[in-house]
């Protein structure tokens, strides 16, 4: 028999001892969402950087020491690349984003557990976000979003978690905890104000509320402190600077990359990304806002800074900025799948939430398979048997390709010196064709001593001189200084011409 919930009583957070209890079921569900969807993403890598990618990839592949503006970014990527198995960079860069991904799903399942949610609604929330295009692209692509997802989920889990009763501990466990969000991106600031009522939230309901003063002469302070820290990492090994400094050439990125906010910003990377995840988070926001205010409320903290800021700033991201919120857009879609199982039973519930996985499934689908068109284009193959018959097992391949996609996605083994960043500077600089030519055949011929395993020298740039007027003297240039600096033994192929290099004694 169903109960007709609407003739129930509100719940009464307030009244209830912390987060809800969770038992050896949910950390089993937690697991076995974690596993599904890692493997999921795992078997569904897009073999093509994008954004950040291009640069962390450079990095890691180079051994470059330092770390990114998201700070905690490139240790954990250097940490997970000499964990897994298999030569090159690449796969824990890969890790650093599917395996967060996953991650974090079994923590935002814990975390609607924790606000009394049943385990199938929580299952169902985890589950659909999973699926949501923005969720799956960014499992799938060399980037940071992923992480600073996890970060956020795992840190609101702590906190959610924390003994509250036991205040100095719970504190001190919420602020350690928090540092996981700043470390993972520099947009977390917009997150701390929510951050405090969130915790305010939780040791309320523990029944120990922190209550104003602490919140803002202990807990706030102690995240500026967490907050600070980590733009000190970002400023001291990225910016080579102060904080201050740190802060300044920050500001100056935000300002640099500023575009103007209009309609498709909020279809591109607010509608598109999530879809159906979006009109299920506004449902059950509504039907938690009837029964849990104080909740809801903390939630819209948590969610609003940091979505009007980046609506205010509009820089295109395909939605990567959401996945600093959705863990909490997520307790509203549990909650609202709650409601719905408590007026229609399990079974309504599982094939609504069916409904939005097959069309959110196949958008994320599309999404995440929309490189494979361009990898077709590029006949990227091609170009991976044409480096192996130059180099073998072992080189590094010299190019100028204006894809930019290093050839080590797809061949273990082989590392790429990309070349075309150096002529397009050279162009913006008005350096002339000779003086161009004679630096980087110089230089080549450097490389190509200081790493006898092999070097492969793309030869496209001969086609573009042929086809471009302006481009022609730096060709000829080029050919004539590599001529007295490298010998080139050549293997033809229609795509991709290649030359193995030798220095010249």
């Amino acid at each position: 028999m169903l109960r007709d919930a609407a003739h129930e009583p509100p719940a009464a957070p307030e009244a209830r001892a912390g987060a809800a209890p969770l038992g050896a079921l949910d950390a089993l569900v937690a697991v076995v969402l974690t596993a599904v969807f890692g493997a999921l993403y795992a078997a569904n890598l897009q073999r093509w950087l994008w954004n950040d990618g291009f640069f962390v990839a450079e990095k890691l592949e180079w051994n470059e020491p330092g770390l990114w503006p998201h700070p905690a970014y490139l240790p954990v990527a250097r940490a997970l690349n000499w964990l897994l198995p298999g030569p090159g960079p690449y796969e824990g860069l890969f890790a650093t984003s599917w395996m967060p991904a996953a991650l974090g799903l079994g923590a935002v399942y814990l975390l609607a557990r924790g606000t009394g949610r049943s385990a199938a609604a929580s299952g169902v929330a985890a589950a659909l976000l999973g699926l949501t295009p923005v969720h799956w692209f960014f499992a799938t692509t060399i980037e940071v979003h992923a992480l600073h997802f996890w970060g956020v989920a795992t840190a609101a889990l702590v906190a959610q978690r924390a003994p509250w009763a036991r205040r100095g501990l719970a504190v001190a466990l919420a602020v350690v905890s928090f540092a996981l969000v700043p470390l993972t991106h520099l947009l977390a600031p917009l997150l701390g104000p929510g951050w405090l009522l969130w915790c305010e939230h939780w040791s309320r309901r523990a029944g120990a509320p922190l209550g104003a003063k602490r919140l803002v002469f202990v807990l706030a302070p102690l995240f500026v402190a967490v907050g600070l820290g980590a733009f000190a990492l970002t400023s001291l090994f990225y910016w080579k600077d102060s904080v201050v400094g740190g802060i300044r050439g920050t500001a100056g990125q935000i300002a640099e990359h500023m575009q103007p906010s209009a309609l498709v910003w909020w279809r591109d990377d607010v509608w598109l990304p999530a879809q159906l995840y979006l009109v299920a988070a506004l449902l059950g926001g509504w039907w938690l806002w009837r029964r849990e205010r104080a909740l809801t409320w903390v939630l819209a903290a948590l969610v609003a800074p940091l979505l009007v800021f980046t609506a205010w700033w509009a820089v295109a991201n395909e939605g990567g900025y959401l996945l600093g919120t959705t863990p909490f857009l997520a307790l509203a879609v549990a909650a609202g799948a709650d409601g719905l199982r408590r007026r229609l039973g399990v079974w309504a519930m599982a094939l609504v939430a069916l409904g939005c996985a097959v069309p959110l499934g196949l958008a994320a689908w599309e999404k995440g398979n929309a490189w494979r068109e361009l990898h077709r284009e590029q006949l990227r193959e091609q170009r991976a048997e044409q480096v192996r018959l130059v180099l073998g097992d072992e080189g590094v391949l010299v190019a100028f390709d204006t894809w930019k996609q290093p050839i080590g996605l797809d061949l273990a083994g082989i590392r790429e010196r990309q070349l075309v960043k150096t002529v397009e500077a050279a162009f913006r600089d008005a350096v002339g064709p000779d003086e161009l030519a004679s630096w980087l055949a110089y230089d080549l011929k450097l490389f190509a001593e200081a790493h006898p395993e092999g070097v492969a020298l793309e030869l496209l740039y001969r086609d573009l001189g042929r086809a471009n007027a302006v481009l022609r003297p730096y060709t000829d240039a080029l050919e004539r200084e590599l001529a007295k600096h490298v010998e080139l033994e050549e293997f033809p192929h229609p795509k991709w011409p290649m030359a193995r290099m030798k220095p010249r004694p």
